[in-house]
């Protein structure tokens, strides 16, 4: 009777994702750090290369951290290897692009916060409304203080982070503390977006973000409209769209007469497209150190896989042997609030 279980059915304990796992990756299209569609660098040799095009957004976890990585299309070169010497003072380290990251968390109408900071010239949809967002900007203290100087609500609600710029100088980190967004789960939603950071620019409720005007300039964009009609025309270079949409879309919805700005809708990792369809298993034990899943024998379920239980993400840990998995649970995941009978989705990879 016993040879007949095991032969039915995959026996899985798993473990929370806590040693510097991959939660997912998101790739954006190559060649698309053209804003509206119809954005131009600025003149200065700094620009020369699409230091603005995003091609890939991935998010981890190590112990008490999460760990975003973003990657783009060419090596981002500090300020100090320009030619060019600017009026004001930066930092050697001080890089050209501003990453926004808004972060749903609920994916509920009417709740959250569909305003962003002064300068994007973007709203996120009601759907998508955020409750916490990180900002990774060199020069954080300024930025934080001008943040909090003009929209303290917001502010409250914002980590921002210097960036962390990788050997082949292609991808900015940023490691931000669990405990300041929460504990992930399938609802979380992202709306990344790209600027180029400008800290001379200080007028019409811009905090630090190089403006698109209708001509480029040595050190504005150009292809938007002019300065005169900046109130509502987006200044984002490149952004993360849901399957489906269309940057130049989104970025073009704003209506100026009207007094409109361009909407965007966040992205969700976890839902659609990346979830199977169907529940794989559920839940068969608990206990103070082992979760024991019952699983069917067919269904893709491997080392290193991600399911979703009671709205949390957690992974296979060890190698299947004899149709059995043992790894124990880390401690303190007991918020996980999981009981038996609960059931399992597996998240496709």
């Amino acid at each position: 009777m016993k040879k007949n279980i095991i032969i039915s059915c995959i026996i899985l304990v798993i473990s929370v994702l806590l040693n510097a796992d991959v939660l997912f990756k998101l790739d954006d299209p190559l060649g698309d750090d053209y804003g509206n569609g119809s954005v131009i660098y600025p003149e200065n040799p700094m620009f020369d290369e699409p230091i603005f095009d995003l091609i890939s957004f991935e998010f981890s976890e190590k112990e008490e951290n999460y760990i975003f990585n973003f990657t783009f299309a060419a090596r981002i070169n500090p300020v100090k290897h320009a030619e060019f010497q600017f009026s004001y003072d930066l930092p050697d380290d001080f890089i050209l692009p501003l990453i926004h990251i808004y972060i749903d968390k609920d994916h509920m109408k009417n709740s959250g916060f569909t305003e962003t900071v002064f300068g994007t010239n973007i709203l996120l949809e009601e759907e998508s409304g955020w409750e916490k967002a990180v900002i990774i900007a060199s020069m954080p203290q300024r930025y934080s203080g001008e943040l909090e100087r003009l929209q303290p609500e917001l502010y409250r609600n914002i980590t921002v982070l210097g960036p962390l710029l990788s050997k082949d100088e292609k991808t900015i980190s940023a490691r931000v503390a669990k405990r300041n967004l929460g504990e992930i789960n399938e609802d979380w939603g992202f709306a990344v977006l790209v600027m180029s950071q400008d800290f001379s620019q200080t007028i019409r409720k811009n905090i630090y973000i190089r403006e698109v005007n209708s001509t480029a300039s040595q050190f504005n964009f150009g292809g938007g409209h002019s300065s005169i009609l900046k109130d509502f025309d987006p200044n984002v270079i490149d952004l993360l769209v849901p399957p489906g949409s269309d940057q130049k879309r989104v970025l073009n919805s704003y209506d100026q007469e009207n007094k409109k700005l361009a909407e965007l809708q966040a992205v969700y990792p976890y839902t659609s497209s990346l979830i199977s369809n169907k529940a794989v298993g559920e839940v068969k034990q608990v206990s103070s150190d082992k979760v024991v899943i019952n699983l069917g024998s067919e269904n893709g379920v491997e080392v290193g896989s991600q399911l979703i239980i009671n709205h949390k993400i957690v992974v296979i840990a060890e190698d299947v042997f004899a149709q059995l998995t043992i790894a124990s649970l880390k401690a303190g995941s007991s918020h996980l609030e999981i009981t038996e009978g609960m059931k399992v989705t597996l998240l496709n990879k």
